[in-house]
C-alpha cells in the first residue's frame, strides 16, 4: 500500500481536491436542489472510485491491500454510476447512499492507515465513519442540515487526503535512491 501511495500520491491528492470542491459547493449553495446534489455526489463517487482502482491496479505492495483498495474503488464507482443513472432518487435514498459510501471508504482508509502508518489517512477514515454513524442516527434533521454535514464531511476528509498525499510523496522521495 505504501508503494502505491508513494508512486500514485497524485491520485490521493485528486481525491482530496475533488472532495474539498464537492464540500465547498455543497456548503455555499444552501438552496441546492436534490438533482444537483445527486449529480455532484455521483461525479465525486466515480472519481474517488476510479482513483482507488488506479492505485490498486498500478501501485505496488501487498496484493491483499491492493485487492481491498480495488474493491472499495469499484464499489464507490458503481455507487456513483447508480446515483447518476437513477434520476428519481429521493433525498433519503441519497443520504443512505452517502452513508454507505462514507462508511465503506472510512473503514478501508482506517485499515490502510494502520498498514502504512499514516495518521492523516486514518483521521480521514475516522471522520468518514463518524459522519456515517451520525447521518444514520439522525436522518430526519432536514435537507439543509444534511447538506451542511455533507459539506463539512467532504471538506474535512478532503483536506486530510490532501495532506496524506503530500506525506506519501514526501516519504516516497525520502526512501527513493537519489540519482547522483
Amino acid at each position: 500500500m505504501f508503494q502505491a501511495m508513494k508512486n500514485y500520491w497524485w491520485l490521493v491528492l485528486l481525491r482530496g481536491i475533488v472532495a474539498v470542491l464537492f464540500g465547498v459547493y455543497t456548503l455555499f449553495n444552501p438552496g441546492i436542489s436534490a438533482v444537483a446534489l445527486v449529480l455532484s455526489f455521483g461525479i465525486y463517487a466515480i472519481i474517488n472510485g476510479g482513483a482507488n482502482v488506479g492505485i490498486a491496479l498500478f501501485g505496488g505492495g501487498d496484493p491483499e491491500d491492493r485487492a481491498l483498495l480495488g474493491l472499495s474503488g469499484v464499489l464507490n464507482a458503481v455507487l456513483g454510476v447508480l446515483v447518476l443513472t437513477w434520476p428519481g432518487i429521493t433525498m433519503i435514498w441519497l443520504l443512505l447512499a452517502i452513508i454507505a459510501f462514507a462508511f465503506v471508504s472510512g473503514i478501508v482508509e482506517i485499515v490502510s492507515a494502520f498498514q502504512v502508518r499514516d495518521i492523516w489517512l486514518g483521521l480521514s477514515g475516522v471522520v468518514s465513519v463518524l459522519f456515517g454513524i451520525y447521518a444514520f442516527r439522525f436522518p430526519g434533521d432536514g435537507a439543509l442540515a444534511v447538506l451542511t454535514i455533507i459539506g463539512i464531511y467532504a471538506i474535512a476528509a478532503g483536506v486530510m487526503l490532501i495532506v496524506a498525499s503530500f506525506q506519501g510523496r514526501k516519504l516516497g522521495n525520502a526512501f527513493s535512491p537519489s540519482v547522483a
